[in-house]
């Protein structure tokens, strides 16, 4: 009883420590195969660009992925109703940053906020800016 009983326990931890070596799929490797990237979307203060307002964002990986995608919106809260512009960009890859910046026509004094979302293959992150008012 006593040997069977060891026998049962060290199947149970050799299998264990089997299951706890082995890579679960979808964290430390793609399903393709490729290591996980671990990519960072940032979004910038709107800014007076001219006679404009620039929103932009920027996503950027610590490995190449396949592609990149990356939507900018920039929003005018102070207007009636609000005034807002989105663009939406790819970056074929194999690629490791990805940026795009959208335009609204500046009114003095107005509030703008920024929205970025990055997405590369099986995941997606958020950020976005502070309301920041901009003078002519």
């Amino acid at each position: 009883m006593t040997k069977k009983l060891i026998q049962i326990l060290i199947v149970l931890l050799f299998g264990i420590s089997l299951i706890a070596a082995s890579p679960l799929p979808g964290i430390d490797e793609d399903d393709d195969g490729g290591s996980r990237a671990y990519c960072v979307t940032t979004a910038y203060d709107p800014v007076k660009w001219g006679n404009a307002v620039r929103g932009y964002g920027y996503i950027s990986c610590t490995t190449s992925v396949s592609s990149l995608r990356i939507v900018v919106q920039l929003i005018d809260r102070t207007s009636n109703p609000d005034l807002q512009k989105k663009v939406d960009v790819t970056c074929p890859g194999p690629v490791t940053t990805c940026s795009a910046a959208v335009y609204l026509t500046l009114i003095s004094g107005h509030e703008y906020k920024n929205h970025v979302s990055g997405y590369w293959p099986y995941y997606s992150s958020y950020d976005e800016s502070d309301w920041i008012r901009i003078y002519d």
